[in-house]
């Protein structure tokens, strides 16, 4: 068996239904833990609100226009926190960013760091024809997908809260706000939109935007 057809059997008989499995079941622990995760991620968006606000307070900075949640590959690959969140001008990624903050969804990679450990152990029946960094790639398209999951949740999340009963976004000098989502620098969707005249508009998907 050659590299290729040894890759294809493992994907096969092995990856892919492990890796449909595991999303059944953050999808579950999603469900089963819908608060906590939430109230997890409204306390990432205070946070970085509250950042931003003390750059302004002490460096006069821009009001802010875009929150950003970027995620990182190579955070995952090394074991940190999994999304950067950015506070941006109305120049978005073509200025530099206000202030920056993290957010760590471990209720979601501590399950890949396990699949992804079970997987460089499968690869092992092959006899060393299945690299690592084939491993590393597939679990990194099964990340995109658990990725997914956690950027509906938090959409339904930013709809679904007055951010004004939030002091830190409260207090926060802003223009019109966005809130987006995506992998950092590459493709983000807004999934909240909040005018300053008007307060709280219909949310909806940015055409995406690859920098």
């Amino acid at each position: 068996m050659d590299t290729l057809s040894a890759f294809n059997d493992f994907l096969k008989n092995w990856f892919e239904p492990g890796s449909d499995e595991l999303e059944a079941k953050i999808s579950g622990y999603i469900r089963d833990n819908k608060p906590d995760i939430v109230s997890g991620l409204l306390e990432s968006f205070a946070q970085a609100c509250q950042r931003a606000y003390e750059r302004q307070e002490k460096n006069s900075a821009d009001a802010i226009s875009y929150l950003s949640y970027s995620m990182l590959y190579i955070n995952f690959l090394a074991r940190k926190p999994l999304y950067m969140i950015e506070t941006f001008n109305d120049k978005w990624f073509f200025s530099s960013s206000v202030s920056e903050h993290v957010y760590d969804p471990k209720w979601m990679t501590s399950r890949l760091y396990e699949f992804y450990g079970d997987a460089l152990s499968k690869r092992r029946k092959y006899l060393g024809r299945i690299h690592p960094t084939m491993i590393e790639k597939a679990i990194l398209t099964v990340l995109d997908r658990q990725a997914n999951l956690l950027t509906r949740l938090a959409k339904e999340t930013f709809e679904s809260v007055d951010l004004e009963e939030i002091e830190e976004f409260r207090k926060l000098e802003k223009d019109e706000f966005k809130i987006t989502i995506g992998k950092y620098r590459g493709a983000y969707k807004e999934i909240y939109k909040y005018r300053t005249d008007t307060g709280p508009s219909e949310s909806h998907c940015l055409s995406t935007v690859c920098l």
